[in-house]
Formats: structure tokens, C-alpha cells, sequence
């Protein structure tokens, strides 16, 4: 097996040149995001069935030749959960990857269970087991120590290995295909790309809150996240999300009622006191309403959360004789939705009611809400049966 670590321009297109004849190649990165808003890439490594290497960011001129392969739909480029790998890419490139296999997802379509670690379906694969003890590293220092090189390069050796087995399982349950349904999220541009300022208020707690406050809290949490990407720091470093909530609540009229929220710390007030002020004035004059409920609301069926633990005990049952993860299959919210859409005859447009997902048990869930279909115990087991 040919191994380097490639630090110069030529290396690194000879080294893509070469993955690009192959047509499938392992990716992987590490990287630091502890102190910054951004990610910090450290290295990427690559692998083939007669080629690993490292590539270090840090050395190479420009990252472009990698960044071809990842827009290369004829390439195919093997990870396991590998958003956030993606994700340190897109931060440097805007390209977004195409014809993506990630083993963790094809992993739970086959039996291996929701989200597993690279490291145990290593071992359940290959029979290997991993040192992980270069988990916190530093990847933007250098030297790369010989241990820090051996884990990195072992984060991507296995995975051709691990394609080929799980290719073997999809074929073998019937389910060659699903794996590119699967994928598809990670070659959109919308999981990489980051949101307005003004839309991240809609990823905290609103529960409570007035119309006015409402805009309070979309004001300050718009301010935060302005200052978080200029400054290239954490968030949580600017302000804390329980902390813009409590403001939102609160809508404090100067700098010195600041001073009755526990959660900001003096240095914060001294700091960004001013600047918080005036996005609490901005929320307060911008209100927003959140429509929670509209003629058009559909009502919730006698006894829902009885029906929605049925659907849930079926769909569980279902899951262990298919041998997917149940969360593959449909979470609790959409079983809800299910519940509710069929009570009142507007059935919702689900993820398990479509392709696949349908075909193994969009179409029975809807049988059972329709009396078709029953649940038993046998043998100490939940046992689906259809009349």
C-alpha cells in the first residue's frame, strides 16, 4: 500500500489525478472548532484500494484539485457521518460534494443500528479494533506526530472494505438503490450553507414568548451571529442562547437592568451592553407574530398519544424483521402528524409515505390506522399481522 503525506502543489494533483482513475476513493478530515465560529481544518486524508494519504492544508498552495474530485459526479467519495468533513470543505471551496456514500447512513439500512461509530463497524466489518486516543488532538499544529498520522490514516483505511460489505448487505436484503436516496441530503447545497442572521431565532426556545419579545429575540440572536462570523468565534462566546431568551423575556431598557440577568457575565455588559440595548429597541419596534393556531388547524384525534405509541410499537416491530433502525423509518413527530393528517382526512406529505420507506411501511402504518392491520404478542415478541 503506497502512503504519503502530500505537501506541495504537484504532489497533491498527481495524488488526484491518480483517485480520479479509480473512481471511488475514502475521504475524511480533522479539524478544530473549539475556539472559533468557522471551521479550522487540519488535514485530509484520502484512501483507495492502493493508495493512502494526508494532505495538509496547511503546506499545499490550494486545495483545488481536491475540490474538482468532490464536484466530480463520476468520482464516487466514500465517508462515515461525513457532513461536518463536508461541511470544513465547503467553508473553503462552496463546492458542494457529489455521488456521496456515507456508511454510518448505508449502516442503519442494513442492521447495523442508528448513527454507529466508524470504530465498532470497523469492528463488526473487519474485526479490527481502533485506537481513539487522538480524538482531541490539536489538528492545526505541526508537527503531525507519528501517532496522530496512524489514527488519522486509520479513519479512512477500512472504509472501500466497509462499501463493499454493506454494497454486498443492500443486495442482498433487496435494497441496492436506497443508499442514494439515503445520500442525497449531503450533495445539496442547503446542508452546508449557512443561514440568514435573521432566521437563527427560529432554532431557540420561543415557547412563552410575546409578539414583542418575539422580535427581541430574533434582533439580539441576528446581532450575536453577525458578531460570531466577523470575529470568527463561538457563539456561546458572545452570548449564550438561554441568555437571548432571558433578554427576550426581560426586553431591558438600558444597559443597567442589564445587570438583573444572572446569566451575563459584567465582562459582557461592559462589552456588548450598548450593542444589546440596541437590538432589543430594533426587536422591540419589529414584532413577530407566530402563527400557532388558524382555521385551517386540524384536530387531534381522541386520545392521540395512545394512537401515536401504536404506530410507534408497530413500526418498531417492523423495524427489527426488516433490520433498519426505527429512525430510519419515521420519527415520533412524523407518526404524529400521520395520526392527526388521517384523522381528519388530509393525509401529509411524510418522508414515510415516499419511495422506499413507503413500500416497507408508509402503506402499513396507514393500514393500521385503518383497522387493517394488528399488533400481538407471541413468544414474548411484538408480532404485526395483517387481516
Amino acid at each position: 500500500m503506497e502512503f504519503t503525506i502530500v505537501e506541495t502543489s504537484r504532489e497533491l494533483v498527481e495524488l488526484c489525478n491518480k483517485l480520479a482513475t479509480v473512481g471511488s476513493f475514502a475521504l475524511d478530515t480533522e479539524f478544530v472548532r473549539d475556539r472559533t465560529f468557522f471551521i479550522q481544518l487540519g488535514i485530509v486524508q484520502v484512501a483507495s484500494d492502493d493508495v493512502e494519504a494526508i494532505i495538509d492544508p496547511q503546506a499545499v498552495e490550494s486545495l483545488e484539485p481536491l475540490y474538482a474530485l468532490l464536484d466530480d459526479a463520476s468520482i464516487e467519495k466514500i465517508v462515515h457521518a461525513g457532513e461536518q468533513d463536508f461541511a470544513a470543505l465547503y467553508e473553503g471551496s462552496g463546492v458542494v460534494p457529489k455521488n456521496v456514500f456515507d456508511s454510518q447512513i448505508v449502516a442503519a439500512l442494513v442492521g447495523y443500528g442508528d448513527q454507529i461509530s466508524y470504530a465498532k463497524l470497523v469492528g463488526r466489518v473487519t474485526g479490527v479494533q481502533l485506537s481513539k486516543l487522538e480524538t482531541l488532538s490539536n489538528w492545526t499544529a505541526r508537527p503531525l506526530t507519528a501517532a496522530q498520522i496512524e489514527y488519522s490514516i486509520e479513519d479512512v483505511r477500512y472504509l472501500v472494505q466497509i462499501r463493499a460489505h454493506l454494497v454486498e448487505r443492500l443486495v442482498e436484503l433487496g435494497r441496492a438503490g436506497w443508499e442514494q436516496e439515503e445520500c442525497a441530503r449531503l450533495e445539496k447545497e442547503d446542508t452546508y450553507r449557512l443561514i440568514p442572521p435573521e432566521e437563527y431565532y427560529m432554532r431557540l426556545k420561543k415557547g412563552g414568548l410575546t409578539d414583542e419579545s418575539l422580535g427581541v429575540l430574533q434582533a439580539v440572536a441576528a446581532w450575536r451571529e453577525k458578531i460570531a462570523r466577523k470575529r470568527n468565534l463561538p457563539r456561546g462566546w458572545i452570548l449564550r442562547d438561554q441568555t437571548i431568551v432571558e433578554i427576550a423575556r426581560r426586553k431591558p431598557s438600558s444597559v443597567k437592568n442589564l445587570k438583573q440577568i444572572r446569566s451575563l457575565e459584567p465582562s459582557q455588559i461592559e462589552k456588548h451592553g450598548a450593542q444589546i440595548i440596541k437590538s432589543v429597541q430594533k426587536g422591540i419596534v419589529q414584532p413577530i407574530e407566530l402563527v400557532t393556531q388558524s382555521r385551517d388547524k386540524l384536530k387531534d384525534p381522541p386520545q392521540i398519544e395512545s394512537i401515536v405509541r401504536l404506530l410507534e410499537a408497530w413500526l418498531y416491530a417492523c423495524s427489527v424483521q426488516v433490520k433498519i433502525a426505527p429512525s430510519m423509518l419515521a420519527t415520533r413527530g412524523e407518526l404524529r402528524k400521520l395520526a392527526v393528517g388521517y384523522y381528519n382526512n388530509k393525509i401529509p406529505e411524510l418522508d414515510v409515505l415516499r419511495g422506499w420507506r413507503r413500500n416497507l411501511v408508509g402503506k402499513d402504518l396507514l393500514d393500521l390506522l385503518n383497522g387493517v392491520n394488528e399488533l400481538r404478542i407471541q413468544d414474548y415478541k411484538i408480532v404485526t399481522k395483517t387481516h
